[in-house]
Parts: C-alpha cells; sequence; structure tokens
C-alpha cells in the first residue's frame, strides 16, 4: 500500500492548529498567575499558599482535621447543600467519661484513646465522609449524601465498633465507648444553627448514658 503525504495545505492547517493550541495553554497558564497575584496583593491565598493552609489545619495528634478546618468544610457542604438540594447529616461524638480518664490515669493515656477512636472512625467511615477532632474527648462527622436512615446505621456501627475494642495502658484495661449526637441538616441551617443543633442533640443523649446516640 502506497503512504499517502499530506498535501502542503493540509499540512500548514495542521501547523496552525498546534500553534493555537500552543498559544491557548500559555494564555491559560498566564491567567492562573495573574488570578494567583491578584490574591496575593488583595491578601488572599493563592494554590500553594491554600495547601499548607490546609495541613496546618490538621490535628497534630489524632492525625484528623482540626476543628476549625471542620468548620469551614461544615460550610462548604452547607452552600453546597444550597445548590443541589442533597442530604447532609452531622454528627458530633464523645469519648465517654473522657475526663475521668484523663484525670485516673493521665494524658498519655487519653491521647492514645482519642488516637484509637480516631482510627476507628477512618476505619468505618466512607472516604467521602469527613470526621474531626472538635475539641476535648469529642470528634465530629460529616456525612454527606446521607440520609437519617443511612445516618443510624453509621451511628450505630461507630457506636459497637468502638465498644469492641481494648485499650490497655500500664496494666490496666478498660472498655472504651462512644456516645453520638447527630442531626439532619435542614432549609436555613447556618453554621451557627448546626453547630447549636448537633451540640444539643449530644447533650441530650449523654444525660441518659453511655455507648448509644440519638437524632436531634
Amino acid at each position: 500500500m502506497t503512504e499517502q503525504r499530506p498535501s502542503g495545505s493540509q499540512h500548514y492547517r495542521g501547523s496552525l492548529n498546534t500553534l493555537s493550541a500552543a498559544i491557548a495553554e500559555l494564555g491559560h497558564e498566564a491567567g492562573k498567575l495573574r488570578i494567583d497575584s491578584e490574591q496575593e496583593a488583595q491578601g488572599e491565598p493563592g494554590a500553594q499558599e491554600e495547601q499548607g493552609e490546609e495541613q496546618s489545619r490538621q490535628d497534630p495528634l489524632t492525625g484528623i482535621a482540626s476543628r476549625s478546618a471542620y468548620e469551614r468544610r461544615l460550610r462548604q457542604e452547607l452552600a453546597h447543600r444550597k445548590r443541589c438540594g442533597s442530604p447532609l447529616v452531622a454528627q458530633l461524638w464523645y469519648v465517654d467519661d473522657f475526663d475521668v480518664i484523663n484525670e485516673e490515669y493521665g494524658q498519655e493515656a487519653s491521647d492514645q484513646i482519642l488516637q484509637l477512636i480516631a482510627k476507628i472512625m477512618k476505619m468505618h467511615l466512607r472516604k467521602a465522609d469527613y470526621i474531626a477532632q472538635y475539641d476535648d474527648g469529642r470528634f465530629a462527622v460529616l456525612l454527606p449524601a446521607t440520609d437519617l436512615k443511612a445516618a443510624r446505621w453509621v451511628a450505630d456501627r461507630l457506636c459497637r465498633a468502638a465498644g469492641r475494642s481494648e485499650f490497655r495502658h500500664e496494666g490496666a484495661q478498660m472498655r472504651v465507648t462512644v456516645t453520638g449526637g447527630y442531626v439532619v441538616v435542614r432549609e436555613g441551617d447556618t453554621l451557627e444553627t448546626l453547630l447549636e443543633r448537633t451540640e444539643a442533640a449530644l447533650n441530650q443523649v449523654k444525660a441518659t448514658g453511655r455507648n448509644r446516640y440519638y437524632v436531634g
């Protein structure tokens, strides 16, 4: 079979197309540089700065997100829900008797328990879910695209997994359990109202016992 070579006009058009694509790519890169420069001039973080800021929002003890990172993510999820209408569940978990554990066994033991619970949560939640160290003895969880039925299943799974864990410290063995309160995000919820509702749900269930969960 004879090889067919492109005509002169075809070769010329191909060169123009290649040149146009290269110019468009350069324009795209220049646009990105211009945006980053404008953000820096206005005090807004560029791409690299945002990446460093996100890393600084990691809780150093457990390796999961910090509270400030959680609140930022929560704002993003609320905005996404407003646009798309997808369900969203927020949970707040407490390590039962955390203050007592800290007093009786010390800071090292309580830190190890926080690391243990963080590991259990990462093992039993989806990659799409968001876990954060909320404050001493408490963890916050966001469940995107999750309805009430699925949220109950998740809560039950976390309670069971924590209850089956074994923790030993200096010869002492203890059973670690968690208690959780959670809410389904509803129309008109803001960051502030959602934090208040999850806090109230957790406080209500803590008053009734341990190793359980409650939907507010």
